[in-house]
């Protein structure tokens, strides 16, 4: 593929950090930023030593005849307004998640206009693309350990104080923790069970910026799903899938590894350990030689050059955004007790 023209919509620490490092060894030229703070959009290209890049403040200000694609890092609660301001030019875009956090007003529109737009539109739900994720879907699809009973999801870190304010900014970020971690996790429901729905959801915000969160969710084959969120209580960054022969543990700081806690379902005591096997499975042998966030813009590239959907998932990206959008819209008090 030829070099295309990227504008870059948001020049805070997600670009900076998470896109940027990739964005230099794909064959796009950054031709423009869009940044209502100049010092961010300063500091970035003195520390990249980049020039060359048009800076805007608005996107209203933006040139659009020689942009092929667009990266949304802006604010979450911006997002969908973004997406419906760029598919007017009728350009490429990559949307950091999620698509939208809170109701906006005609969103079902919204989203038909997604659908039927006829460029490329991919959401940053890289957990998907890693290799344990993909594996443990192949577990669920193929029942090698029989199906699964349920599943707990936990994420979050504690005592974070210097979170950025497109999160703490409740106009500016539509939610806290639900729809930055929590959505993540959403989306891996989606990816392995195809389809689930909101049986209920707490957090301890009471309408403002949840700290601490509970969802509660149901697959379509009735598996009861939990995902435990917090930001003051450390509990780590991880699923456990219980199935009928076997438990299977992923951790996120290290996308190609799973544990396998293996249940000899022959004796009814299976605190024996003789019952139980542990092992670690790598999975480097599964599709991706990238990091997972390499391998959603390799995929969004193949994409744009003609190749359909393979690992991402748009419509259960906006389903995803629906279920955040539920939460919030039905939540109850979290009560002390919750996530263990």
């Amino acid at each position: 593929m030829q070099n295309k023209n990227l504008l870059v919509i948001g020049c805070g620490n997600i670009f900076t950090s998470f896109h940027y490092p990739i964005l230099k060894t794909e064959p796009y030229q950054i031709t423009a930023i869009v940044e209502p703070n100049k010092r961010n959009f300063e500091n970035f290209v003195q520390k990249e030593g980049v020039s060359g890049i048009t800076y805007y403040a608005t996107l209203e200000e933006v040139n659009f005849e020689n942009i092929d694609l667009a990266l949304i890092s802006s604010p979450s609660a911006l997002h969908a307004a973004t997406l419906e301001f760029l598919m007017a030019k009728s350009i490429h875009i990559f949307c950091e998640k999620p698509i939208f956090t809170q109701d906006p007003e005609n969103v079902s529109l919204l989203i038909k206009h997604i659908q039927d737009y006829s460029k490329v539109i991919q959401v940053g739900y890289y957990r998907r693309f890693s290799n344990a994720s993909n594996y443990i879907k192949n577990l669920i699809q193929t029942g090698v350990f029989g199906a699964v009973n349920y599943v707990n999801m936990k994420g979050g870190w504690p005592a974070k104080n210097d979170l950025p304010v497109s999160i703490t900014d409740k106009k500016l970020s539509g939610g806290g923790i639900t729809m930055d971690y929590g959505s993540h996790f959403i989306d891996h429901c989606f990816f392995w069970f195809n389809d689930v729905d909101l049986v209920d959801y707490a957090d301890d915000s009471e309408g403002g910026i949840e700290i601490n969160a509970a969802i509660n969710l149901k697959s379509h084959s009735g598996i009861p799903i939990k995902i435990d969120l917090s930001w003051t209580n450390f509990m780590g960054n991880f699923i456990q899938v219980q199935f009928e022969k076997a438990i299977v543990f992923l951790g996120f700081n290290n996308p190609n590894s799973i544990e396998i806690l293996d249940i000899n379902f022959q004796s009814q005591n299976i605190n024996l350990s003789k019952d139980i096997k542990r092992k670690t499975i790598e999975t480097t042998t599964s599709p991706f030689l990238e990091s997972p966030a390499k391998s959603e813009w390799i995929e969004f590239r193949k994409q744009m050059e003609g190749e359909k959907e393979n690992i991402s998932n748009l419509n259960q990206a906006l389903k995803v955004s629906a279920i955040i959008n539920g939460c919030y819209k039905t939540r109850k008090k979290l009560t002390l007790n919750w996530g263990y």
